[in-house]
């Protein structure tokens, strides 16, 4: 299986100076969009490449028409640097408003299951009550049943036996009327 590429800094800074080449600041979503990675990794690599950007000044002596070119420079640079830090300040606002609303989305969904989870449990509770009522009531109505069948039978065995008298009785009355004619 082939192994992912592995997203390094030294490409987010030829990303970035390549951006900052062209007078675009470089933000996490636009580098991102450009070479994938996490926003973590990406702003930790933002932050590196802008910590070496920011060059210290010699201490050699200067000429002056050379100091002059250089501080008008030097001051364009600025401004443009300041235009940039203000496009990455808000690309970086923009990034923080993006995380800010997925955190808070994400707060209402984990407050939202929470409460459904709750729900159910109350849910799950009223219905083993239920169950257990149920329970209990078919086990009191085949108590019911095996009462009224032990009845049934018991009134069918008194029917079979009045049967049987009933018919023994009517075998003795026919004996009778047979003897009382024959007398």
């Amino acid at each position: 299986m082939a192994r992912p590429n592995i997203l390094k800094g030294e490409d987010v800074f030829t990303l970035c100076d390549e951006l900052k080449a062209t007078g675009t600041a470089p933000t996490v979503r636009l580098i991102q969009s450009q070479l994938g990675g996490s926003t973590a990794s990406l702003a930790a690599y933002l932050r590196q490449w802008r910590e070496k950007s920011v060059v210290a000044p010699t201490a050699t002596e200067i000429p002056a028409e050379l100091k002059a070119a250089l501080a008008m420079h030097i001051q364009q640079e600025i401004i443009k640097a300041t235009t940039g830090l203000k496009a990455s300040l808000h690309g970086s606002e923009e990034d923080c408003k993006t995380l800010g609303e997925t955190l808070s989305s994400k707060e209402i969904m984990i407050t939202e299951l929470e409460g459904a989870k709750q729900n159910l449990g109350q849910q799950l509770l009223k219905a083993s009550a239920e169950i257990a009522f149920l329970n209990a009531r078919v086990e009191s109505l085949e108590a019911k049943s095996a009462q009224s069948q032990e009845r049934e039978l018991a009134a069918e065995k008194r029917a079979a036996h009045a049967e049987g008298r009933l018919e023994q009785i009517d075998k003795e009355r026919v004996a009778k009327e047979v003897e009382d004619k024959k007398i």
